[in-house]
């Protein structure tokens, strides 16, 4: 049971993997993709693992938290951790932003579940900073062009589930 509720939190450890750079032009309209991975861990007693997103936000550099871009996400979104190991992705969105310099999204989880292979199955408790959204900061703050492609990857650690 302490390993489901280690488990549980690794809702909390995304880390961004990327590398992009910094230039500046305004009112002008880039596309970013957000995909999710997961690191190798020893998970053999369960038979899926599932999140769900319901809301992404991006924040341009130099901005307050209470800036935040909404980024479209279609409804929610439900993905099995168990899918994205050793370097399986899948995409979270694929939208429009602003042309900008960007340092944090900040991520919205709405419900997580784990399923055993011996037929139980765990409601994760979602705290409620998870719930509003939790900020992840940027390794570095990247730059997005007109009519540029960017992908950002959230890399959920199952095996270390704490920040």
């Amino acid at each position: 049971m302490k390993t489901i509720k280690t488990i549980g939190l690794f809702i909390v450890s995304l880390l961004i993997l990327f590398n992009f750079s910094c230039n500046k032009k305004v009112n002008e309209i880039g596309e970013i993709t957000v995909l999710l991975t997961d690191d190798p861990y020893p998970i053999d007693l369960m038979e899926r693992i599932d999140i769900t997103f319901n809301k992404l936000f991006i924040l341009p550099e130099g901005k307050g938290s209470d800036d935040y871009l909404n980024v479209a996400i279609v409804g929610t979104r439900t993905f099995d951790l168990k899918e994205l190991i050793n370097g399986n992705y899948a995409v979270l969105t694929k939208t429009n932003i602003p042309t900008g310099s960007y340092q944090s999204l900040k991520v919205s989880v709405s419900s997580s579940q784990i399923s055993l292979y011996d037929g139980r199955i765990f409601d994760v408790e979602i705290p409620a900073y998870a719930q509003e959204g939790f900020e992840v900061t940027l390794s570095e703050i990247f730059y997005l062009e007109k009519d540029e492609f960017k992908e950002v990857y959230l890399d959920i650690d199952v095996g270390n589930p704490y920040v």
